[in-house]
């Protein structure tokens, strides 16, 4: 059985994503790979000069909600400089300083340990770098829970475009890598891309199903503790009577 944790992510981000389905908002699921021959990283949601690709509306007048799907990689985590918290190795005065920014009181005489503490119980919520810059393009960030890249379509094609390169690359140069992996995504049509997400629904139903599973035979078994918990202390309590008696 999994951790709580992981499984309060998943109901989470199953309950999020349902209902950005339901509202008709405009899905992108964003990964990044590498390819060997050159190591070259691609992103997938802006072109080679690092300009975004997506629209927010469609020239009609009317606005599309957008959602881009990410997972939970260390860049995607970088928080603001604003809510980023002091670290323990700060200097003590840099720790003064942030709590002084802050509008947060504290004597003289406290120590860095107590700064820390101060620090902390006045943490504001964290605001990630990525999610500021698409608020600014009106794109809402959605993260896939932790150690589930399972629940991302773009596995699917990673997997595929690898293994068409690895069936035609006989040059082994970055040239011809980018030339076949190129030819791949030019052949990659809505049908292919569509079974890719068709694919990750059903994990998705999968997840949903064995974790509600989880959920009764846990509440059945606790049901069971309570029932054995109360014959135990009825039965000494009828010991203790015969006793007296």
């Amino acid at each position: 059985m999994d951790s709580t944790d992981f499984i309060t992510q998943r109901a989470s981000y199953f309950r999020k994503l349902d209902e950005i389905r339901l509202s008709g908002t405009l899905i992108f699921y964003h990964d990044e790979t590498w390819i060997n021959s050159g190591e070259e990283k691609r992103a997938v949601w802006v072109d080679k000069h690092g300009q975004g690709r997506i629209r927010t509306n469609q020239g009609k007048g009317y606005a599309f909600s957008i959602t881009i799907i990410i997972d939970n990689a260390s860049w995607h985590r970088e928080v603001t400089d604003d809510t980023k918290p002091p670290q323990r190795s700060w200097r003590k005065q840099m720790i003064a300083n942030w709590l002084n920014d802050h509008n947060v009181l504290y004597a003289d005489d406290i120590s860095k340990a107590e700064l820390l503490q101060l620090v902390y119980a006045n943490l504001s919520r964290k605001k990630y770098k990525v999610d500021e810059e698409a608020k600014i393009y009106r794109i809402n960030i959605l993260r896939l829970p932790i150690r589930h890249c399972i629940l991302n379509p773009i596995e699917l094609a990673w997997t595929n475009m690898k293994t068409y390169i690895r069936d035609r690359n006989t040059k082994f140069t970055l040239t011809e890598v980018n030339k076949v992996a190129q030819e791949w995504i030019d052949n990659l049509d809505a049908t292919e891309a569509t079974n890719y997400v068709n694919h990750v629904k059903q994990y998705e139903a999968t997840f949903k199903k064995a974790d509600m599973f989880a959920e009764r035979i846990e509440e059945e078994l606790n049901d069971d503790d309570d029932e054995d918990e109360y014959s135990v202390f009825g039965a000494d309590t009828d010991d203790g009577d015969g006793d007296d008696e």
